[in-house]
């Protein structure tokens, strides 16, 4: 947040679409249009990426599976200590979040345009202190929260502990792997044969997903150049 940057850079609001040239396995040169996708296909990417969300921990959460035997290590090898550790980072997601919708600062009050010189002078010090001051509290809110955890997570049983760590690892992938097969879903929806955009470059999702990973991540690199922040649309 920075109180300075108010103005909105409307011209970045039409940047929605661009070509792109991506390299085929056979090394040919292959021109797509990408753009960034409406509501409709946005929602549909949503209840895509859930319901691969909810296939992934069905399977990390069965004994057994391929799936939680390569993704969720055992507790044997770990001490107590190590598995706090590691269950307290897996929060931190949740902890910085709810940083940034708790911690709030009021914007410094603007002087009527007859102050003096010394109170505009103030004024633009706060405002230059704004980011940092609120940086910092964010900081010491996530440190503490961070603490918090940990204390509470050291009351723990052994057994308690290890369903803490499995249900923190679960639910960690889970949200990695529902924020990937949403953007995946987009570029899937988002990608075309022409400028036109009326053939799609990709007949089903599958096609998308089987492309070699370089290939994917490329993809996911320039459609992520496409969207925009406040604050990129801010000056």
């Amino acid at each position: 947040m920075d109180p300075e940057k108010n103005d909105v850079t409307i011209s970045k609001l039409f940047e929605w679409s661009k070509p792109y040239v991506i390299k085929s396995n056979k090394g040919k040169d292959i021109k797509v249009h990408v753009r960034l996708i409406g509501d409709a296909d946005m929602n549909k990417a949503r209840v895509f990426s859930l319901r691969r969300s909810a296939e992934l921990r069905e399977k990390l959460r069965t004994t057994g599976s391929d799936e939680r035997v390569a993704f969720i290590p055992t507790m044997d090898s770990q001490n107590k200590e190590k598995i706090i550790e590691i269950c307290a980072v897996l929060h931190m997601r949740e902890i910085t979040q709810d940083a940034i919708r708790e911690v709030r600062i009021p914007l410094p009050t603007e002087p009527p345009s007859d102050s003096s010189t010394e109170r505009r002078e103030k004024y633009q010090q706060e405002v230059d202190d704004y980011p940092k001051k609120r940086e910092l509290l964010v900081t010491e809110y996530i440190q503490k929260a961070v603490q918090n955890k940990k204390t509470q997570l050291t009351s723990l049983t052994d057994e308690q502990l290890s369903r803490e760590y499995e249900n923190a690892m679960i639910n960690e992938l889970c949200e990695q792997e529902v924020l990937r097969k949403f953007r995946e879903y987009c570029i899937y929806c988002g990608t075309y044969k022409d400028s036109k955009f009326t053939r799609k470059f990709f007949s089903e999702f599958d096609e998308f997903d089987n492309l070699p990973t370089s290939t994917k991540d490329e993809f996911i690199s320039f459609y992520t150049l496409l969207e925009l922040d406040v604050s990129q649309l801010k000056k």
